[in-house]
C-alpha cells in the first residue's frame, strides 16, 4: 500500500513539474529546448509511474486525466494572476485589420487543410507506426490498441497546434509530412 501511495505521488508529482515546465515554456519569449524537452521527459515519467500501479490502460488514462487537471490549473492560475488590458477603441481595433489579398486566403487555405486533413493523416500514420512498432516486440493485443487510441487524437491536436502557431509555412509542412512518412516508411521496410 506504501509502494502504491508513494507511485502516485511521484507520478503526480511529475506530472505537475512537467505540465509546469512546459508552461512555463510556452509562455517565454526565447526558444526553451531544453525545458520543452524535459517537460515531456517530466509527463512520460508520470505515465510510467501510474502504469506501474495500475497497469498499462488505466495507468495512462490516469496520467492523462492528471494531465489535464493541472494543465487547467496553471492555465487558471495565470488567468487569476494576469492584469487586465485596457479596453481598445473602435477606431484603433478596425486600424489593426490586416488586409486580405489572395495570397492570405491561399495561405489560410493551405493551413486549414493540413491541420483538417494532413495532420489528420500524419497522426494516423505515426499512430498506425507505433501500433505496429508495439505489435513487433510482444505488446498485448487490447493495450496496444487502446493506447494507440488515446494516442491519435492527442497526436492529431499536437500536430494542429504545430501548425497552427509556427509563422514559417516550410517549416509546419517538413514537421508534418515528416511525422506521417517516417513511421510509414517504417511500416514499408518492415513488411
Amino acid at each position: 500500500m506504501i509502494q502504491g501511495l508513494a507511485l502516485s505521488g511521484f507520478a503526480l508529482i511529475s506530472l505537475a513539474c512537467g505540465i509546469f515546465m512546459l508552461q512555463a515554456a510556452w509562455r517565454s519569449k526565447e526558444s526553451r529546448a531544453k525545458e520543452i524537452l524535459v517537460g515531456w521527459g517530466l509527463v512520460l515519467a508520470g505515465l510510467v509511474f501510474f502504469s506501474f500501479k495500475n497497469g498499462p490502460e488505466k495507468g495512462i488514462a490516469l496520467g492523462l486525466v492528471g494531465m489535464a487537471i493541472f494543465a487547467l490549473a496553471f492555465l487558471a492560475w495565470q488567468y487569476i494572476q494576469a492584469t487586465p488590458k485596457a479596453a481598445k477603441s473602435t477606431s484603433e481595433r478596425i486600424a489593426e485589420v490586416d488586409r486580405v489579398n489572395w495570397t492570405v486566403i491561399l495561405r489560410r487555405s493551405l493551413v486549414f487543410v493540413m491541420i483538417a486533413f494532413v495532420a489528420g493523416l500524419a497522426a494516423l500514420s505515426l499512430s498506425t507506426g507505433i501500433f505496429s512498432l508495439l505489435n513487433s516486440v510482444g505488446a498485448e493485443h487490447t493495450t496496444n490498441l487502446v493506447t494507440v487510441m488515446i494516442l491519435f487524437p492527442l497526436l492529431w491536436a499536437g500536430l494542429a497546434v504545430i501548425i497552427g502557431a509556427d509563422k514559417l509555412l516550410w517549416r509546419k509542412s517538413l514537421i508534418t509530412l515528416g511525422t506521417g512518412l517516417i513511421p510509414l516508411a517504417y511500416m514499408m521496410v518492415g513488411m
